[in-house]
């Protein structure tokens, strides 16, 4: 039987989600709850052909929810072993716990998102603690060419027609004369979980210009950097 696909970030949440709720009495693998974790985590991955069988199967995610146990001080489970994804979400959520509903509603609310395009790693995205899902629903608003083009219209008229980077300030057409001119990338400031719905409008000003090498040293690690984070970086 093929080995079951490595567990993404969108499902560590879901098990940190329930971990959480249920954290002063973690269901056994032959509960009810268990296994309606089970069907939502094969759910998330529904658009991969060809699942295994035993994909997610409650023993399994039984195990894996109690991970949680090991890592939060809270708990008196001790010695067992903990593997890289569940102690990267819980690290990068362990301070503001209640966020965890928040993002798992969000990406409840996309899991029918097509795994067969390329992961944000690929394309130069660094996967955000929110989720592997949610990440990809960001570079999409990223590179939405329409939302761009007005972005470029507006901070042109506001800057005597030149674009530049808001954080660095280089700029494309001086640097590379003809072949630079309109040339400039969006970034989006607000993470979708924030968003208040997957159909909310995103207005202009959730968006900043940015030159490529910016752009990617803001989704370099995660969390993903702030525009006045890097600002301080590079002090400008």
């Amino acid at each position: 039987m093929p080995r079951p696909p490595n567990w993404i970030i969108d499902e560590w949440l879901l098990a940190l989600d329930f971990y959480l709720k249920h954290k002063d009495r973690l269901p056994s693998k032959n509960s009810q709850e268990i296994k309606a974790l089970s069907v939502r985590l094969r759910a998330l991955r529904s658009s991969f052909a060809d699942l295994p069988a035993n994909f997610r199967n409650p023993a399994g995610v039984a195990m894996q929810v109690s991970q949680f146990a090991a890592l939060d001080p809270t708990h008196n489970w001790k010695g067992m072993r903990v593997s890289k994804g569940a102690r990267q979400v819980w690290e990068a959520h362990k301070g503001d716990l209640a966020q965890v509903p928040k993002i798992v509603k969000k990406i409840d609310s996309f899991t029918q998102a097509d795994f067969s395009v390329p992961s944000a790693e690929s394309i130069g995205v660094c996967e955000a603690v929110e989720g592997q899902i949610l990440t990809y629903w960001h570079v999409r608003r990223e590179r939405s060419t329409r939302l761009t083009r007005r972005k470029k219209e507006q901070f042109q008229d506001e800057n005597k027609g030149r674009l530049f980077c808001e954080i660095c300030r280089f700029d494309y057409a001086r640097r590379y004369g003809e072949h630079g001119e309109g040339f400039i990338e969006a970034h989006h400031t607000r993470p979708l979980s924030q968003l208040p719905n997957e159909g909310a409008t995103i207005k202009l000003a959730d968006l900043i210009l940015l030159c490529a090498n910016c752009h990617r040293m803001i989704h370099r690690k995660t969390p993903w950097l702030t525009p006045d984070e890097l600002r301080q970086i590079i002090r400008v």
